[in-house]
This record gives C-alpha cells, structure tokens and sequence, in this order.
C-alpha cells in the first residue's frame, strides 16, 4: 500500500475515505481498527522499538495526521500510542480465547 500512495491519485482517493470514514468522530481508534488488523499492528509499535515496524514512518499515518489535524501532533500521537497498545491487547484476547476454547 506504501508504494501505492506515492501516487497522487491514489493518495488523494485515501484521504477522501479516511475522512469519510472519520466523519464527524474525534476517535483514531475506529479509524485505526478499520485500516489495520489486530494482527499486522502486533506487528508494528509507533516509534519502531524492539525490532517492530515503525508506524509513524508510514505514509498512511500522514494521511491520518492530515484527517485529525484539529487534535495538534501531540495529541494524535498518545492516540495513535493508545490505539496500537489496545490493537495488541485484543490480539492476545483472541489468542487467549482460542487457547482456553481448545482445552
């Protein structure tokens, strides 16, 4: 998808569904949760640490930040930290879940 917003085009095709997807909602969480799965954001933290993907470094957040501009950087940032550290709790629910179902 990173190669693909390097297209103007199709960057500006993403804007427009963040934003719609956004709507008049404040939440990075919801939008976060509609782009990525639990499972590719166990994959990645915000800054890159311990040998993960770093998600600020992708264009989509770009595209993100644009859409919750009005919040300011500091703000969007300890929400998007906050999304991904309970995109990782759900991920190991599941897990959790799954194992406990099979025993």
């Amino acid at each position: 998808m990173e190669e693909k917003l390097k297209c103007e085009e199709f960057a500006t095709a993403t804007e427009q569904f963040v934003l719609r997807m956004k709507g008049s909602s404040d939440s990075v969480c919801d939008v976060l949760r509609h782009l990525y799965t639990d499972e590719f954001l166990t994959l990645c933290n915000w800054d890159g640490r311990g040998g993960k993907q770093p998600l600020s470094k992708f264009l989509l957040s770009n595209i993100l930040y644009d859409s919750f501009i009005t919040c300011g950087l500091a703000n969007f940032e300890q929400q998007m930290r906050k999304s991904i550290e309970m995109s990782h709790h759900r991920f190991k629910q599941k897990k959790y879940r799954k194992r406990k179902a099979e025993e």
